[in-house]
Formats: C-alpha cells, sequence, structure tokens
C-alpha cells in the first residue's frame, strides 16, 4: 500500500515546470523515490508522455555501470533521442556519480529540462553544487513517516494512544511497515547498517569501525540531553579508549549529514549567542533506537521530545 505524502507533494507542486532544480535530502529509504515517483505520475495524469520522463535509481543495478557524466549523459542522450517538448529527468541517489553537478549545470542551462534529485546526505548542495547551482535549486528535507502518516497508512481511526505507544517502537521508516516483531527489528538493523556503511563509513573512508558504532549508541542513549564531544572524549578515556576530540566530532557530523541524527545547538537567550558545546542530538527516527537499543518506553520523555524537534522541523 502507498500512500500520497501530501505535505511533500504540495510543498513540491509550486515548482514543477519551474526552471528550478527540485532538491530532495533524506535518509536512506525514508521515501525520496516513492515522492518521485508520486511526481513522475501526476505529470503523466496531466498529459505528460512518457517518453518525455526519463528516472534513474543509481541504487539498482540497471545503473550501476553509469559511473561518470560522460556516461550519464549518453544514456540520457540515447532515452530522448528525437523526443520533441520538455524532458523531465529525475535522478535518484545521483552523488554516487562523480562531478554530477557538472551535468545537472549543463541541463539547467537549457530551457527545456525539468530536473528533480535527490541524494541520502545533507552534503549533497555543498562544495562543487553550490558554486555552479547557487540560487537554482530548492531543497526539500524528507523524513520518516509522522505519526499522522503512520495513522494514514493503517488506516486506524480510533484507539490513538495505544498505536502512539506502538509508533514509539515502531518508528517512521516506511520500507518496515509489513513486517512485525522481530522481523521489523531486524529490518531496522539492516537498513541502519547500510545507512553507515553506504553513507558513512565508505563515504568518509572511517578506519574505526567500532568507535563509530560506540559513539552512535551514545548519542541513541543520550537523545534530548545535552552534551558534546568532549563528554564523550572524557567517556571513552574512561574505559581506556583513546580518540581524539576532534575525531568524535568528526563522527558525529558524519552522523548528521547522513540525516540519521539532526543537532539543535544551545542558544544563550539572554546574550543571543550560539553556544559552543552541550548541544541536543536527535535520530531521525526513532525505531533505529528501539532496534539498536531497546528502551523507548522507558525513556518516554525524551522519546516524546525527539518526536516533537521532528515535527517542528517537518
Amino acid at each position: 500500500m502507498i500512500i500520497q505524502r501530501k505535505d511533500y507533494i504540495d510543498k513540491i507542486n509550486p515548482f514543477v515546470n519551474k526552471h528550478i532544480i527540485k532538491v530532495l535530502i533524506g535518509t536512506r529509504r525514508s521515501g525520496k523515490s516513492t515522492i518521485l515517483k508520486q511526481i513522475i505520475d501526476s505529470l503523466i495524469k496531466q498529459g505528460i508522455p512518457k517518453e518525455n520522463i526519463v528516472w534513474m535509481n543509481f541504487e539498482l543495478s540497471d545503473y550501476f555501470e553509469i559511473d561518470s557524466i560522460k556516461k550519464l549523459e549518453e544514456f540520457i542522450a540515447h532515452k530522448t533521442e528525437n523526443i520533441g517538448g520538455k524532458i523531465y529527468l529525475f535522478f535518484d541517489e545521483i552523488q554516487v556519480v562523480p562531478q554530477w553537478e557538472k551535468l545537472i549545470n549543463s541541463y539547467f542551462a537549457k530551457e527545456n529540462y525539468d530536473i528533480y534529485i535527490t541524494g541520502s546526505n545533507s552534503k549533497l548542495l555543498s562544495g562543487e553544487f553550490a558554486t555552479y547551482l547557487s540560487g537554482r535549486y530548492v531543497e526539500l528535507n524528507i523524513y520518516p513517516f509522522s505519526f499522522r502518516e503512520y495513522l494514514d497508512y493503517y488506516e486506524i481511526t480510533s484507539d490513538f494512544k495505544s498505536h502512539f505507544y506502538r509508533y514509539l517502537e515502531d518508528g517512521g521508516m516506511p520500507s518496515t511497515f509489513d513486517y512485525n516483531g522481530e522481523d521489523k527489528r531486524l529490518i531496522l538493523i539492516d537498513l541502519y547498517n547500510s545507512i553507515v556503511l553506504k553513507d558513512i563509513i565508505q563515504r568518509n573512508n572511517v578506519k574505526n569501525v567500532d568507535l563509530l558504532d560506540r559513539i552512535m549508541r551514545f548519542v541513541m542513549y543520550n537523545i534530548s540531553q545535552p552534551f558534546s564531544a568532549n563528554k564523550i572524549h572524557k567517556r571513552l578515556k574512561q574505559d581506556m579508549v583513546s580518540l581524539s576530540v576532534n575525531t568524535i566530532y568528526n563522527y558525529l557530523k558524519y552522523f548528521e549529514n547522513a540525516c540519521l541524527i539532526y543537532q539543535l545547538k544551545r542558544e544563550d537567550l539572554q546574550g543571543k549567542r550560539i553556544l559552543k558545546y552541550d548541544e541536543k542530538y536527535y535520530i531521525c527516527d526513532l525505531g533505529f533506537r528501539q532496534a539498536i537499543i531497546g528502551n523507548n518506553q522507558r525513556d518516554i520523555t525524551r522519546v516524546i521530545e525527539n518526536i516533537v524537534y521532528l515535527e517542528l522541523l517537518r
């Protein structure tokens, strides 16, 4: 069953057919691909010919060989040969193609392309992309299902309290919704490991995987509570583990860049200054926390604060 993620579609619709790049950012498997497909379905219903739409998911084996912008350009040229009118380009997880931003810039320079891209890294829009396309894109952050979307998916119309407690443990990752119990937990663990491997370890060439995992577990245990990289450093030192504060800070940024956690800086209300230390961190989906360390029901106050923070982001 697929439900329309209406809030996101409503945010994107004003930019459809406009000369601006639509960028969807969110953690892996949070529903970005489904939203793209819903946009495509809408275009087809409006009369756009299917041959004018090119959709590519670079995580599918069909596109593994497209590992350069030259090959990507050749593929698109072949798909759109002798096709008139506007071409709609949908690139899912485009960050795997080196220097992709150069090709996107080239297509953007042509008026007859409407471009949509997704990525699983919050830094997708930094560096070269920002240089090439500053002011030419609109960014939309995609999150796992909210409690309201969770209710809609399961067609729940009563007994909201008990279902809310279930949501605290299940989380909102849509790829887990057809499973229950241990099967759901194993899928969440596998998905978490996939995010850590593909979007953190491989991307950042992390060598000490065990310490990376320990730091993420520390964050999970301490969601909604102020702490700093220095505090983690002191805790590791007590366990006779040597790791610099700077490395810990980098690991936290890696998790944040993968959209797995979000950082909330403290603010000195009197001086209106952002304080440097003791930030709060929130996890993108509580299902991961329940699957990895459990205790969501026991830590109800901090878990609910995490949910509230995510709702404020939406």
